[in-house]
């Protein structure tokens, strides 16, 4: 049974009906399901981060309290085990936010402490990392997570040194934070994100471990490598974050994470996929099932719509059947007065039997047309600008035009009635175009197709001529006859070969240049490469035509390039410089972006020159470190210190954080160089400077000015007392016998100090002032230091 075209029609729009519904309904429920997991996503890290705050927050607060605590402990005599207990007695407010407090003294053992009111014998800290930052360095601080040697259990502890009089630490007072506490971090292992989520934490580095988890035999165990994996931003503008990751009971979850930089921990939340889902899986059944109700109900419509609108067609069909058995009657003025399609057709239709009834004067009509315009092609072909021929089936030339005598010097008169072959092809060239022969003189399979050969034809002089061969052919009978027109192309021969030898010497040229040449298209592909790719890169340069800039050069280079090749194709020149390792040799380039634009003011590509400035770089960078820096010591020169003095209390003045400027010099430095010669001075002037930058942080600034005459700008100090403890650090380290010149010197230093705490003071009225406080500490005695009042 045939089916009708109201049906496939019917059925046509039905199916695409619902097909669009349905895809309708996947897009949304796509987007659908992005929003829901974007905002599950950054509630989870909002929660996150909320919560590693509070976290990084009290860990402070507790080590604040420490050295308050620590600071109480300062007049308070340690020397016996009984003294230290009952200086500890006023701290027992402390003891709330620690699991447990002790005095440590400075060989490392236990002097007094609140665990459990007796103090361990035999524990020794002496070796602990926490406890030699207290005491070496004087400073407060975290410990990473451990096994306690006092409790035997999970803990963090924290230091405070407790300072005497003199500015030396007396002992360490020592925090204990057991991480299954609820004081400390055994808390937040009970807390749940959602209903069956959970938090952990974990540190930093090559060996993670875990801080916190719910399950406590795994505190202190190496962490798993994807529950480490560091994340601070919003899992929705983090695509590096996304997805769902095994959790360590099974199944999916959400993970997000924070860090917390001052104890080097990471906060992570880990959120089971099924219960984050769960709502969006049901949001997406119940969508579904609207989405098919509503496309039936529409293909079920258009239906109806498109039977009801196709009824006319019928009626048509009818009248045309009716015509064909020989009917006169045409289709009813009802059809063809409809305004729309089928009104058309039955329009159409009509005017259509009305042609064929005059079809008689209308072919007439056509015969003479057609008589006119072989007229008119016979004439184009006498007139065109190439040369014509045409050949019959025999081979023999029967039409040759104007243009043919002018190109070959034979009259039609002549030529008409020879063999093709005889008459324009080289003897020697015959058998070498024997298939493109057979096509001229109609010997091929089928009529000869309009393509382009290239060949070589004889002047009337015996003289050869370079043509381009077009054939076409036209069938008379079981036969085909061949035309050919032929393009004198001597003139283009001869621009292709200069062309050619252009390009040989430009090729020439660019590839013995040391720089790199290139021809990038618009659509980022290399058409050009020179020769200095192979000795730079070690790759041919034909090897990387055609393929894109990403492709060829790897896509850390493209993404450094790209900003200036987009610049470039948008007409704009770029010029930069950049560093780059070639061929496993690390080089500068200058690289600079030529826009090729063509006639019509379009950028068709981009030149590229990259020029190795290596050298050059280096010599800037070997000047720029002679002007800055002291030729004797290494240390940074005036004209350097007044850089970073300047740069320092510019600093000082916009955190408040206090700072120190150290005058120095060398007691005495003239009689050594009067007694031992300058050889012997220059020596002491740098071993004094290896000691002094031995002596200071990493982040201290230590310079030459002249002579024997040093400064230090000491930044970040936590108290004013802070520079003089560097300053007798200094001092001692300065008394240690010089060898010199194989004998041992005793040298010793002054040292004047200035306090900077922000305010309008010039950078030359603090050097002043050190300065006067160095003049001081050389007038008591020397060997000594002074702070400017």
């Amino acid at each position: 049974m045939r089916a009708s075209l109201k049906f496939k029609l019917s059925f046509a729009v039905a199916a695409l009906a619902v097909t669009l519904g349905a895809l309708a309904g996947w897009l949304q429920r796509e987007h659908m399901s992005q929003d829901y997991l974007q905002l599950i996503e950054g509630q989870q890290q909002s929660l996150t981060i909320a919560t590693a705050d509070a976290l990084a927050e009290k860990l402070q607060m507790q080590l604040r309290l420490l050295q308050r605590s620590a600071e109480t402990l300062r007049a308070a005599p340690l020397g016996s085990a009984a003294a230290a207990q009952a200086a500890l007695q006023p701290l027992a407010p402390a003891q709330t936010l620690f699991s447990s407090l002790y005095l440590v003294g400075r060989d490392g053992h236990l002097i007094g402490g609140q665990v459990g009111g007796t103090v361990p014998a035999g524990v020794d800290l002496s070796d602990r990392e926490y406890f030699r930052i207290a005491l070496d360095a004087g400073e407060a601080n975290i410990s990473a997570p451990l096994i306690s040697r006092v409790s035997g259990r999970p803990a963090v502890l924290m230091a405070a040194p407790v300072m005497g009089a003199e500015g030396s630490v007396r002992a360490v007072l020592v925090g204990s934070l057991d991480l299954q506490n609820p004081n400390a971090l055994g808390a937040l292992s009970h807390a749940k994100v959602g209903k069956t989520g959970y938090f952990a934490v974990v540190t930093r580095g090559a060996n993670p471990v875990y801080v916190m988890h719910p399950e406590p035999a795994r505190v202190l165990s190496p962490a798993r490598p994807l529950e480490t994996t560091r994340s601070t931003a919003p899992l929705a503008a983090s695509p590096a974050a996304r997805g769902a990751v095994a959790t360590s009971g099974g199944g999916d979850a959400i993970v997000t994470r924070h860090y917390i930089k001052s104890v080097n921990w990471e906060v992570q939340a880990l959120l089971p996929a099924a219960e984050a889902l769960a709502p969006l899986q049901q949001a997406r059944a119940a969508q579904l099932r609207e989405t098919m109700v509503l496309a039936l109900c529409f293909a079920a419509l258009v239906w109806a719509c498109t039977w009801w609108l196709l009824r006319p067609l019928g009626a048509l069909g009818r009248t045309m059947r009716a015509l064909r058995e020989g009917s006169t009657r045409l289709p009813g003025r009802t059809l063809r007065r409809r305004d729309d399609e089928i009104g058309d057709v039955t329009r159409e239709f009509v005017g259509l039997m009305q042609q064929l009834r005059s079809g008689t004067a209308e072919l007439e009509a056509a015969n003479r047309a057609l008589q006119h315009s072989e007229e008119r092609v016979r004439s184009i072909l006498t007139h065109a600008p190439d040369a014509f021929v045409g050949i019959s089936v025999e081979g023999r030339i029967n039409a040759w035009n104007q243009r043919a005598e002018a190109t070959f010097g034979w009259s039609a008169a002549e030529a008409i009635g020879r063999d093709f072959d005889e008459l324009l092809i080289p003897p020697a060239q015959r058998p070498a175009r024997a298939d493109c022969l057979a096509v001229l003189r109609g010997a091929g399979e089928g009529p000869a197709r309009c393509e382009r050969y290239e060949i070589t034809t004889l002047h009337r002089d015996g003289h050869e001529i370079p043509v381009e061969l077009s054939l076409a052919s036209v069938t008379q009978g079981d036969s085909h006859v061949s035309l050919a027109f032929l393009h004198d192309i001597s003139e283009r021969r001869q621009a292709q070969q200069l062309l050619a030898d252009k390009e040989r010497r430009l090729r020439a040229i660019t590839d013995n240049l040391p720089v790199l040449i290139g021809y990038i298209d618009r659509d980022r592909r290399y058409a050009f490469t020179n020769e200095t790719y192979r000795r730079w890169l070690g790759v041919p340069p034909e090897s990387m035509l055609g393929r894109k800039v990403e492709d060829a050069i790897g896509c850390e280079l493209y993404e450094e390039r790209r900003q200036h090749l987009e610049g470039a194709l948008a007409g704009e020149r770029a010029s930069f410089e950049t560093h780059s390792v070639l061929g496993g040799v690390p080089r500068y380039l200058r690289i600079d972006y030529v826009p090729d634009v063509d006639a019509d003011g379009q950028v068709a590509g981009v030149y590229t020159l990259s020029t190795d400035i290596t050298g050059q770089k280096e010599v800037e960078a070997r000047l720029s470190q002679l002007a800055r820096s002291d030729t004797l010591t290494g240390l940074p020169n005036r004209y350097e210190f007044e850089r970073r003095l300047q740069e320092a209390m510019a600093r000082c003045r916009r955190t408040l954080q206090p700072m120190a400027l150290l005058y120095l010099d060398v007691d005495k430095f003239k009689s050594i160089n009067d007694s031992l010669g300058h050889a012997a001075g220059d020596e002491v002037l740098k071993e004094f400077a290896q000691r002094l930058k031995a002596a200071l942080r990493g982040t201290d600034t230590v310079a030459r000015l002249s002579g024997d005459e040093f400064v230090i700008v000491l930044e970040g100090l936590r108290g004013r007392d802070e520079s003089q403890f560097v300053a007798r650090k200094i001092v001692g380290t300065v008394r240690k016998p010089f060898d010199v010149q194989g004998r041992e010197l005793e040298v010793t230093t002054s040292i004047g100090i200035a306090l900077y705490e922000g305010g309008p003071l010039p950078e030359q009225e603090l050097l002043a002032r050190a300065d006067e406080a160095l003049y001081v500490a050389k007038k008591a005695g020397r060997d000594r230091f002074h702070v400017a009042g």
